[in-house]
Protein backbone atom coordinates (compact mmCIF):
# COMPACT_ATOMS: atom_id res chain seq x y z
CA UNK A 1 0.00 0.00 0.00
CA UNK A 2 1.69 3.34 -0.87
CA UNK A 3 1.97 6.13 1.18
CA UNK A 4 -0.03 8.90 1.44
CA UNK A 5 1.61 11.95 0.27
CA UNK A 6 2.27 14.63 3.01
CA UNK A 7 1.93 17.41 0.36
CA UNK A 8 -1.41 16.29 -0.07
CA UNK A 9 -2.77 17.81 3.22
CA UNK A 10 -5.15 20.49 3.17
CA UNK A 11 -4.33 23.73 4.64
CA UNK A 12 -6.73 25.23 7.36
CA UNK A 13 -9.33 27.78 6.06
CA UNK A 14 -8.21 31.02 7.51
CA UNK A 15 -10.45 33.47 8.28
CA UNK A 16 -8.38 37.25 9.44
CA UNK A 17 -10.38 39.47 11.81
CA UNK A 18 -10.71 43.08 10.55
CA UNK A 19 -8.80 44.19 12.62
CA UNK A 20 -5.98 43.07 10.21
CA UNK A 21 -7.27 45.61 8.05
CA UNK A 22 -7.79 48.48 9.79
CA UNK A 23 -5.98 49.88 12.96
CA UNK A 24 -7.43 49.02 16.55
CA UNK A 25 -9.69 52.38 18.48
CA UNK A 26 -7.61 53.97 20.57
CA UNK A 27 -7.79 53.39 24.42
CA UNK A 28 -7.49 50.11 23.63
CA UNK A 29 -4.98 48.34 25.67
CA UNK A 30 -3.92 45.98 22.59
CA UNK A 31 -1.83 48.10 20.01
CA UNK A 32 0.14 47.82 17.09
CA UNK A 33 4.13 48.79 17.07
CA UNK A 34 4.67 52.47 16.42
CA UNK A 35 4.25 52.37 12.51
CA UNK A 36 7.09 55.34 12.74
CA UNK A 37 9.61 53.91 14.84
CA UNK A 38 9.93 50.12 14.27
CA UNK A 39 12.03 49.74 11.15
CA UNK A 40 14.17 47.11 9.78
CA UNK A 41 18.27 47.32 11.35
CA UNK A 42 18.96 46.02 7.93
CA UNK A 43 17.58 45.42 4.31
CA UNK A 44 18.22 43.01 1.44
CA UNK A 45 16.36 42.82 -1.16
CA UNK A 46 15.49 39.39 -2.57
CA UNK A 47 15.09 40.50 -6.22
CA UNK A 48 16.54 43.21 -7.69
CA UNK A 49 16.04 42.42 -11.87
CA UNK A 50 18.44 44.04 -13.64
CA UNK A 51 18.91 44.77 -17.44
CA UNK A 52 20.64 46.75 -20.23
CA UNK A 53 18.86 50.07 -19.32
CA UNK A 54 18.74 49.39 -15.28
CA UNK A 55 21.74 48.83 -13.28
CA UNK A 56 22.68 47.71 -9.45
CA UNK A 57 23.84 51.41 -9.28
CA UNK A 58 20.59 52.96 -10.75
CA UNK A 59 19.02 50.32 -7.45
CA UNK A 60 21.01 52.28 -5.08
CA UNK A 61 19.97 55.41 -6.58
CA UNK A 62 16.31 54.37 -6.22
CA UNK A 63 16.81 53.06 -2.97
CA UNK A 64 18.53 56.36 -1.56
CA UNK A 65 15.15 58.42 -2.28
CA UNK A 66 14.15 56.90 1.60
CA UNK A 67 15.85 57.94 4.31
CA UNK A 68 14.99 54.52 5.89
CA UNK A 69 16.89 52.69 3.02
CA UNK A 70 20.06 55.26 2.03
CA UNK A 71 22.38 53.57 4.75
CA UNK A 72 20.52 50.16 5.25
CA UNK A 73 20.20 48.89 1.69
CA UNK A 74 23.20 47.43 0.31
CA UNK A 75 22.46 44.11 -0.55
CA UNK A 76 20.84 41.90 -2.74
CA UNK A 77 19.84 38.93 -4.91
CA UNK A 78 20.16 39.82 -8.80
CA UNK A 79 17.84 38.80 -11.56
CA UNK A 80 19.49 39.47 -14.91
CA UNK A 81 17.60 37.76 -17.20
CA UNK A 82 18.48 39.52 -20.52
CA UNK A 83 22.02 39.56 -19.71
CA UNK A 84 24.88 37.27 -19.27
CA UNK A 85 25.62 36.32 -15.72
CA UNK A 86 29.14 36.60 -16.45
CA UNK A 87 28.84 39.84 -17.52
CA UNK A 88 26.39 40.89 -14.54
CA UNK A 89 28.99 39.57 -12.10
CA UNK A 90 31.95 41.93 -13.87
CA UNK A 91 29.42 44.61 -13.28
CA UNK A 92 28.72 44.69 -9.78
CA UNK A 93 29.78 48.22 -7.76
CA UNK A 94 31.94 48.15 -4.98
CA UNK A 95 29.33 49.25 -2.36
CA UNK A 96 26.87 46.18 -3.30
CA UNK A 97 26.78 42.82 -2.16
CA UNK A 98 25.35 40.57 -4.03
CA UNK A 99 24.02 37.58 -2.15
CA UNK A 100 23.20 35.24 -4.89
CA UNK A 101 22.93 36.05 -8.73
CA UNK A 102 19.92 33.77 -11.02
CA UNK A 103 20.40 31.73 -13.57
CA UNK A 104 16.95 30.83 -15.47
CA UNK A 105 16.50 27.69 -16.46
CA UNK A 106 13.30 25.95 -18.45
CA UNK A 107 11.50 22.83 -16.46
CA UNK A 108 10.90 21.65 -19.93
CA UNK A 109 14.44 22.21 -21.90
CA UNK A 110 17.54 19.99 -20.97
CA UNK A 111 19.32 21.15 -17.86
CA UNK A 112 22.54 24.37 -17.97
CA UNK A 113 25.77 24.79 -17.67
CA UNK A 114 26.60 26.30 -14.22
CA UNK A 115 29.61 28.64 -14.74
CA UNK A 116 32.03 29.19 -12.37
CA UNK A 117 31.60 33.11 -11.15
CA UNK A 118 33.07 35.30 -7.95
CA UNK A 119 29.29 35.29 -6.60
CA UNK A 120 26.77 32.61 -5.53
CA UNK A 121 24.44 31.33 -7.98
CA UNK A 122 20.72 30.63 -7.94
CA UNK A 123 18.30 28.73 -9.75
CA UNK A 124 15.04 30.03 -11.19
CA UNK A 125 12.03 29.14 -13.13
CA UNK A 126 8.69 29.56 -14.12
CA UNK A 127 5.84 26.98 -13.51
CA UNK A 128 3.53 25.79 -17.12
CA UNK A 129 3.23 22.16 -15.84
CA UNK A 130 4.25 18.80 -14.41
CA UNK A 131 5.40 16.56 -16.48
CA UNK A 132 7.92 13.57 -16.22
CA UNK A 133 10.62 16.05 -17.70
CA UNK A 134 9.62 18.46 -15.35
CA UNK A 135 9.82 16.84 -12.50
CA UNK A 136 13.28 15.50 -13.78
CA UNK A 137 14.05 19.46 -14.29
CA UNK A 138 13.51 20.35 -10.55
CA UNK A 139 14.96 17.42 -9.19
CA UNK A 140 18.23 18.08 -10.65
CA UNK A 141 17.93 21.80 -9.69
CA UNK A 142 17.45 21.05 -6.16
CA UNK A 143 20.61 18.29 -6.16
CA UNK A 144 22.58 21.09 -7.15
CA UNK A 145 22.67 22.35 -3.59
CA UNK A 146 21.56 25.58 -4.84
CA UNK A 147 18.35 27.80 -3.48
CA UNK A 148 15.62 26.95 -6.39
CA UNK A 149 13.12 29.97 -6.78
CA UNK A 150 9.36 29.24 -8.81
CA UNK A 151 7.28 31.26 -10.30
CA UNK A 152 3.93 28.93 -10.40
CA UNK A 153 1.80 31.78 -11.93
CA UNK A 154 -0.72 32.45 -9.31
CA UNK A 155 -3.32 32.13 -9.08
CA UNK A 156 -3.69 28.08 -9.42
CA UNK A 157 -6.91 26.74 -10.33
CA UNK A 158 -7.09 23.89 -7.87
CA UNK A 159 -6.68 21.33 -10.47
CA UNK A 160 -3.40 22.91 -11.62
CA UNK A 161 -2.23 23.51 -7.93
CA UNK A 162 -2.35 19.83 -7.29
CA UNK A 163 -0.53 19.00 -10.15
CA UNK A 164 1.89 22.02 -8.82
CA UNK A 165 2.36 20.09 -5.58
CA UNK A 166 2.79 16.72 -7.30
CA UNK A 167 5.29 18.79 -9.19
CA UNK A 168 7.77 19.45 -6.07
CA UNK A 169 6.84 15.85 -4.12
CA UNK A 170 7.79 13.56 -6.84
CA UNK A 171 10.96 16.40 -7.48
CA UNK A 172 11.90 15.93 -3.45
CA UNK A 173 11.22 12.45 -3.02
CA UNK A 174 14.65 10.77 -1.45
CA UNK A 175 15.99 13.88 -1.38
CA UNK A 176 17.99 14.02 1.91
CA UNK A 177 19.18 17.59 1.88
CA UNK A 178 17.17 19.92 -0.04
CA UNK A 179 17.64 23.30 -0.86
CA UNK A 180 15.22 26.43 -0.23
CA UNK A 181 12.43 26.48 -2.74
CA UNK A 182 11.85 30.23 -3.02
CA UNK A 183 8.07 30.94 -4.09
CA UNK A 184 8.06 34.20 -6.54
CA UNK A 185 5.45 36.41 -7.97
CA UNK A 186 2.80 35.28 -5.42
CA UNK A 187 2.72 37.70 -1.97
CA UNK A 188 0.84 39.23 -2.87
CA UNK A 189 -0.74 37.08 -6.47
CA UNK A 190 -0.89 38.94 -9.30
CA UNK A 191 -4.45 40.66 -8.75
CA UNK A 192 -7.21 42.50 -10.50
CA UNK A 193 -9.29 44.87 -8.86
CA UNK A 194 -12.21 43.16 -10.54
CA UNK A 195 -13.68 42.30 -6.83
CA UNK A 196 -14.68 44.76 -4.82
CA UNK A 197 -12.35 45.21 -1.56
CA UNK A 198 -15.91 44.47 0.88
CA UNK A 199 -16.53 41.28 -0.97
CA UNK A 200 -12.58 40.37 -1.46
CA UNK A 201 -12.33 37.59 1.66
CA UNK A 202 -15.28 36.35 1.05
CA UNK A 203 -14.55 35.77 -2.82
CA UNK A 204 -13.90 32.08 -4.20
CA UNK A 205 -10.71 32.85 -5.61
CA UNK A 206 -9.17 34.36 -2.23
CA UNK A 207 -10.39 31.30 -0.21
CA UNK A 208 -8.50 29.33 -2.54
CA UNK A 209 -5.16 31.22 -2.49
CA UNK A 210 -5.62 30.97 1.48
CA UNK A 211 -5.71 27.23 1.17
CA UNK A 212 -2.95 26.83 -1.44
CA UNK A 213 -1.02 28.99 0.61
CA UNK A 214 -1.76 27.12 3.96
CA UNK A 215 -0.75 24.07 1.72
CA UNK A 216 2.33 24.94 0.65
CA UNK A 217 3.56 26.11 4.38
CA UNK A 218 3.72 22.36 5.43
CA UNK A 219 6.85 21.66 3.13
CA UNK A 220 9.61 23.06 5.65
CA UNK A 221 12.10 23.81 2.24
CA UNK A 222 9.85 26.49 1.45
CA UNK A 223 9.96 30.35 1.73
CA UNK A 224 7.82 33.16 -0.25
CA UNK A 225 8.84 36.84 -1.25
CA UNK A 226 7.08 39.44 0.10
CA UNK A 227 6.69 41.53 -3.35
CA UNK A 228 5.10 44.61 -5.24
CA UNK A 229 1.54 42.54 -6.93
CA UNK A 230 2.99 42.16 -10.59
CA UNK A 231 -0.75 43.71 -11.49
CA UNK A 232 -0.36 47.09 -9.27
CA UNK A 233 0.20 49.89 -11.45
CA UNK A 234 3.14 52.37 -10.92
CA UNK A 235 0.99 55.42 -11.21
CA UNK A 236 -0.15 54.36 -7.87
CA UNK A 237 2.96 55.50 -5.75
CA UNK A 238 2.37 58.72 -4.99
CA UNK A 239 -2.02 58.59 -5.08
CA UNK A 240 -2.62 58.80 -1.58
CA UNK A 241 -6.48 56.76 -2.37
CA UNK A 242 -5.24 54.37 -4.61
CA UNK A 243 -1.96 53.65 -2.36
CA UNK A 244 -4.55 53.38 1.09
CA UNK A 245 -7.06 50.51 -1.56
CA UNK A 246 -4.27 48.47 -2.16
CA UNK A 247 -2.66 48.74 1.37
CA UNK A 248 -5.25 46.88 2.41
CA UNK A 249 -5.26 44.51 -0.41
CA UNK A 250 -2.23 43.24 0.24
CA UNK A 251 -2.78 43.45 3.83
CA UNK A 252 -5.63 40.68 3.33
CA UNK A 253 -3.15 38.33 1.35
CA UNK A 254 0.02 39.22 3.56
CA UNK A 255 -2.16 38.14 6.87
CA UNK A 256 -2.84 34.89 5.28
CA UNK A 257 0.79 34.53 4.33
CA UNK A 258 2.10 35.05 8.21
CA UNK A 259 -0.32 32.40 9.51
CA UNK A 260 0.87 29.96 7.65
CA UNK A 261 4.30 31.12 7.20
CA UNK A 262 4.94 32.56 9.90
CA UNK A 263 7.71 35.54 9.90
CA UNK A 264 10.95 32.85 9.52
CA UNK A 265 9.74 31.78 5.84
CA UNK A 266 8.85 35.14 4.08
CA UNK A 267 11.53 37.89 2.37
CA UNK A 268 11.06 41.71 1.35
CA UNK A 269 11.87 41.86 -2.29
CA UNK A 270 11.51 45.14 -4.58
CA UNK A 271 10.21 43.07 -7.84
CA UNK A 272 7.68 40.42 -8.19
CA UNK A 273 9.57 38.98 -10.98
CA UNK A 274 11.57 39.50 -14.10
CA UNK A 275 8.78 40.26 -15.99
CA UNK A 276 7.14 43.09 -13.86
CA UNK A 277 10.31 44.96 -12.55
CA UNK A 278 9.90 47.85 -10.30
CA UNK A 279 12.27 50.85 -10.29
CA UNK A 280 10.33 52.53 -7.23
CA UNK A 281 12.16 50.86 -4.82
CA UNK A 282 11.81 53.10 -2.40
CA UNK A 283 8.02 53.74 -2.51
CA UNK A 284 7.73 50.04 -2.54
CA UNK A 285 9.78 49.52 0.84
CA UNK A 286 7.78 52.33 2.50
CA UNK A 287 4.37 50.40 1.56
CA UNK A 288 5.26 47.11 2.39
CA UNK A 289 6.75 47.79 6.11
CA UNK A 290 3.25 50.02 6.45
CA UNK A 291 1.79 46.79 5.51
CA UNK A 292 3.49 44.27 7.93
CA UNK A 293 3.55 46.85 10.61
CA UNK A 294 0.49 46.17 11.29
CA UNK A 295 1.08 41.61 12.09
CA UNK A 296 4.60 42.15 12.97
CA UNK A 297 5.04 41.12 16.76
CA UNK A 298 8.31 43.13 17.75
CA UNK A 299 11.41 44.01 16.31
CA UNK A 300 13.56 40.75 15.68
CA UNK A 301 10.20 39.96 13.32
CA UNK A 302 10.54 43.05 11.27
CA UNK A 303 14.39 42.40 11.00
CA UNK A 304 13.41 38.79 10.04
CA UNK A 305 11.63 39.97 6.96
CA UNK A 306 13.44 42.83 5.79
CA UNK A 307 17.09 40.97 5.59
CA UNK A 308 17.94 38.28 8.27
CA UNK A 309 15.73 35.57 6.09
CA UNK A 310 17.27 36.38 2.47
CA UNK A 311 20.60 36.36 4.17
CA UNK A 312 19.68 32.69 5.78
CA UNK A 313 18.49 31.46 2.40
CA UNK A 314 21.00 33.02 0.03
CA UNK A 315 23.96 33.77 2.38
CA UNK A 316 24.85 30.15 2.69
CA UNK A 317 24.34 28.94 -0.22
CA UNK A 318 27.54 27.63 -1.82
CA UNK A 319 25.97 25.05 -4.36
CA UNK A 320 26.99 21.81 -5.02
CA UNK A 321 31.38 21.81 -5.85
Amino acid sequence: MSKPNPLKRKGPKITLPLSAFTPPNSGTKDSFPDASTLHPTTVVDANVVVSDSRTLEQWKKEASQSIHLANKLDTAVVSAPAIDAVQIASLIPSDVQVLSLSLPFSLEESTPDIPSLPVPIHLSTTYIGTSDTSIKSLRWALQQGRPVEVDPGFPLSEASFEQFEDLIAKATDGLRNIPPIVISNTLPPPEHKDVALVKLMTDPAYRRYQSQIAALSFIPSLVVKYAPPATMPESTYGDAEAEAEWERRIKAYLGTAIEAFGYERIMFASSSSDKAPTTHVAQWYGLARECFIEFAVDQACVDAVFGGNAMRVYGSNTGRR
